[in-house]
């Protein structure tokens, strides 16, 4: 059975549009997400790679998380973060006014074989437009969201554990600094790839 767990690192979160999470590198003290270079070779077309896109999409921002997979078996690449871990090229938050563009700007970039997106009330209105806009070689598919805003909260604090007196507050009654609409889209890769490895 393939594992799906995505691991990846992150610096501090930055609440404006377009932030971007460092993933397969090291985060340097100081950097911003806008200015996070991702520095091993992940978010290279190698010609040997293929890419899945999650998109968790909302109605002003949307989380966008692109996964590099291996175009020899269906088997997710390892990636450089963790052992265990499957490569995670890219993760960001955008407008949702530009979330279109930018997966279509990504699936110009790179060989992206599918995109993945809940099965959410909005889900109909956001197929139709990506239906519109993607490549015929891209497939669209959707899968159950449901609990992935809870569980996108509860990576979050595993990634950020919480420090000093706030490690005393339930991680439920927490508020996050920032949108985590990036690790839904990571979360909702997971789902997808999950269901593959038990249709294998």
């Amino acid at each position: 059975m393939v594992a799906t767990a995505l691991f990846f690192v992150g610096n501090s979160c930055n609440t404006s549009p377009s932030a971007e999470r460092a993933t397969g590198a090291e985060v340097l003290e100081g950097d911003t997400p806008q200015q996070i270079e991702l520095m091993s070779n992940n978010s290279k077309d190698d010609g040997e790679s293929q890419f899945v896109i999650g998109f968790d999409p909302g109605r002003d921002k949307c989380g966008i998380a692109r996964v590099k997979l291996s175009c020899r078996s269906s088997t997710p690449v390892v990636g450089k973060v963790l052992s265990s871990g499957i490569a995670i090229d890219q993760m960001r938050v955008v407008e949702s006014a530009s979330a279109i563009a930018d997966v279509v700007a990504q699936c110009q970039k790179f060989p992206i074989s599918t995109i993945v997106m809940g099965d959410g009330t909005s889900s109909k209105h956001w197929r139709t437009q990506l239906d519109q806009a993607l490549p015929a070689t891209v497939t669209l598919v959707t899968v159950n969201e449901y609990n992935s805003t809870q569980e996108a909260r509860d990576r979050y604090w595993t990634l950020h554990p919480s420090r000093g007196l706030s490690r005393i507050i339930p991680a439920k009654l927490r508020s996050i600094p920032c949108p985590i609409d990036d690790i839904v889209a990571v979360i909702l890769v997971e789902r997808w790839l999950a269901k593959q490895s038990i249709q294998d």
